[in-house]
């Protein structure tokens, strides 16, 4: 494997200007863009690859996030699955899919993802969850495949409970059920509809 020194060795510049340059810093700091073409045509030359485990040490942060899955037994499931992974590709991070069993958050919290995707998670299975990654500052996006109900009431309540007075929600295709319980869900919490 290649290292950022043998890149800077070839290109005779110091190894942290290497950094800079191939982690897209360099324009801050002063670095010209003949010595920024002579670091990048090295690195290609010599096949550098960056090293994600190495940058996740820096940053504490994976390049992938957790989907932490109540079920993936039906089409639904799959389908939201793959645009997971699709759109954790166009942004450069990766899925680890993993069972939302009890030691699912030790496990996750373990490897420090980038994020947190919940998909078909018991209420009070989401709140703990939600609670914990806070602490550690890991974003969340809590997923459902269903029409309203409790749901969508507790999660109306606890953005409510936040002090949020605009709440909105994104349902596609059009649904008239989910519409419906989020509608009675923003009733129950004394809030307004949007438009």
């Amino acid at each position: 494997m290649v290292t950022m020194a043998e890149v800077a060795s070839a290109a005779g510049v110091s190894r942290s200007t290497v950094s800079l340059v191939l982690n897209g810093r360099h324009e801050g700091v002063g670095i010209c863009e003949a010595t920024c073409v002579r670091v990048k045509a090295a690195a290609e030359s010599l096949g550098y690859r960056r090293n994600e485990l190495a940058r996740a040490m820096t940053t504490g942060r994976n390049p992938f996030l957790c989907l932490l899955a109540g079920g993936l037994d039906d089409e639904l499931s799959v389908r939201a699955l793959s645009a997971a992974v699709a759109e954790a590709d166009a942004h450069d991070l990766f899925i680890h899919v993993m069972s939302a069993g009890p030691r699912a958050l030790e496990r996750c919290l373990d490897l420090r993802p980038a994020g947190v995707l919940t998909w078909h998670l018991a209420p009070a299975a989401q709140g703990a969850l939600v609670a914990e990654l806070g602490r550690w500052g890991i974003p969340h996006v809590a997923l459902y495949a269903h029409h309203g109900g409790e749901p969508m009431q507790v999660a109306v309540t606890h953005l409510a409970e936040q002090g949020h007075a605009r709440i909105g929600l994104v349902a596609s295709p059009e649904d008239e059920a989910a519409e419906a319980a989020f509608t009675r869900a923003l009733d129950t919490a004394g809030l307004a509809t949007p438009e």
